[in-house]
């Protein structure tokens, strides 16, 4: 499963909501691997079934990284 961090106090609302979103995302894929069921996706205009175990699995804890990094000053 995917492991949690303590997230800083100043973390931007939308931050939290784009890595709550990632991580339902995550629990989905994960939930649909383990009943062996495709994930149904829209994909060039069309809705295709895709085997679960072809998608990759989300990691919300790059939103948190990535928004850390941006916090970084430019040298």
């Amino acid at each position: 499963m995917i492991q949690k961090l303590k997230l800083p106090e100043e973390m931007p609302d939308h931050v939290r909501y784009e890595m709550a979103a990632t991580e339902a995302y995550a629990e989905v894929v994960v939930e649909h691997r383990r009943l062996g069921m495709p994930l149904t996706i829209w994909k060039d205009g069309r809705v295709v079934k895709v085997p679960a175990d072809e998608v990759p699995i989300p990691d919300p804890n790059e939103v948190l990284e990535r928004w850390k990094a941006q916090q970084q000053p430019a040298r």
